[in-house]
This record gives structure tokens, C-alpha cells and sequence, in this order.
């Protein structure tokens, strides 16, 4: 969010595609620290699978709307606007990083 920041005080309002960028590579660091293999979109959900040996964090997820944890992986409700479904799975995310 800083470098986001700081290329908007720079350069002014950033084109849709270095927000996506950007976006991406958010989602990229916080599956690292989550212990995440993959995340990847599958029909209405994004589906965070874990490496192996992880176990999903249940607990760091209690409460969180739209988000299905289960033992070695989490679905995350996609439906909708990206600007609805992408703020949960980063928040899955960081929830599970601990």
C-alpha cells in the first residue's frame, strides 16, 4: 500500500492495470506468509490451497463472511464486483499469516 501510494503522489491516479499489478502482488505476499501453494480462481470462489503438511488456521477465520475454510484449504466467495471479493481474500490472508 505505501509503494501504491507513493506512485499515485508521483505519477497521479494509476492506470487500471497497475492497480491489477499491484493487487497481484499483494495477494502473491501475504499467500507466502499464509503458507499458501496456490490461490487460484475456480468458478465463483478464489481457492487458497496450502503447502503441504499446513493446516488451515479455523480459528483466524471465525467470523469472516464469505469464507469457507476446511482443512488444507479456504474458499473464498467471488461473486460479484472485484472491489467486493477481493478485500475478503486478502483479509483471509493476513487472517491466516497470523
Amino acid at each position: 500500500e505505501d509503494l501504491e501510494q507513493e506512485l499515485y503522489d508521483r505519477f497521479g491516479p494509476l492506470p487500471h492495470a497497475v492497480e491489477h499489478l499491484l493487487y497481484a502482488v499483494r495477494v502473491k505476499l501475504l499467500a507466502t506468509r499464509a503458507g499458501a501453494a496456490t490461490v487460484q480462481r475456480e468458478g465463483d470462489e478464489m481457492v487458497v490451497r496450502l503447502l503441504e503438511g499446513l493446516q488451515v488456521p479455523s480459528g483466524r477465520l471465525a467470523g469472516l463472511a464469505g469464507v469457507t475454510p476446511g482443512r488444507t484449504l479456504v474458499r473464498v466467495d467471488a461473486r460479484g464486483a472485484p472491489n467486493r471479493w477481493q478485500p475478503r481474500l486478502e483479509e483471509a490472508l493476513q487472517r491466516m499469516a497470523g
